[in-house]
């Protein structure tokens, strides 16, 4: 039994959407779904030139979805940027962060760290586990004001691990093909028992 999946009234009708996003992929125990991410962007004054900084997500919290925990991971990608992530589920509110710096001197080595989340010029952590909803909110701590020669803009997203390997000139936030290429991973779960756990069990022929 393929996991059920919520349609929203959108153009492409013929696409599945689940929350108000794409489905990019369904297996038995996992659903992905098309990601979103946020950026800061900054003036030489450390005014802001854009305004899409928070993202929310939220899930049926009757459904059997939750967002997996051991495959996604807050992303923060700049030289000079904080994210901070709210999760709502059965247990509370849950809260995590996570920061990205550089400097003048760092900057020149960050072609060192390519593919690798350090907390120079990218940053990853966990998120709780057995979220129905998240917020992330993108901030700055100075503004990009003693960075903004080489870098203007801080990023955010929440999605998997695994499709997403930091490049230090950014060209793969970049592609317009990056929100598919790292998607948010859902869990889908029947009571506390994954579908294949289920169907062991003979309660379901997934």
């Amino acid at each position: 039994m393929a996991p059920p999946i919520i349609s929203t009234t959108h153009p492409s009708a013929s696409k599945p959407f689940l929350a108000g996003l794409e489905v990019l992929s369904i297996s038995p125990t996992q659903i992905r779904i098309r990601n979103i991410v946020i950026s800061r962007c900054y003036d030489q004054t450390g005014a802001t030139t854009n305004i899409v900084y928070a993202a929310s997500t939220a899930l049926p919290m009757a459904g059997p979805y939750t967002f997996s925990d051991t495959v996604n991971k807050l992303t923060v990608i700049g030289c000079d940027d904080s994210a901070q992530f709210w999760g709502y589920s059965q247990a509370g509110t849950l809260t995590t962060s996570c920061g990205s710096m550089c400097s003048n001197s760092t900057v020149e080595m960050i072609d060192e760290f390519d593919g690798n989340c350090t907390g120079i010029g990218c940053c990853q952590t966990d998120i709780p586990k057995g979220l129905k909803v998240y917020e992330v909110l993108l901030s700055s701590f100075q503004n990009h004001t003693q960075v903004w020669l080489f870098n203007k803009c801080g990023y955010a997203f929440m999605g998997e691990q695994d499709g997403f390997h930091f490049r230090s000139d950014l060209s793969n936030i970049s592609d317009p093909n990056f929100m598919n290429q790292v998607p948010i991973v859902l869990n889908f779960a029947i009571g506390s028992q994954s579908c294949v756990e289920a169907q062991n069990l003979h309660i379901c022929a997934c």
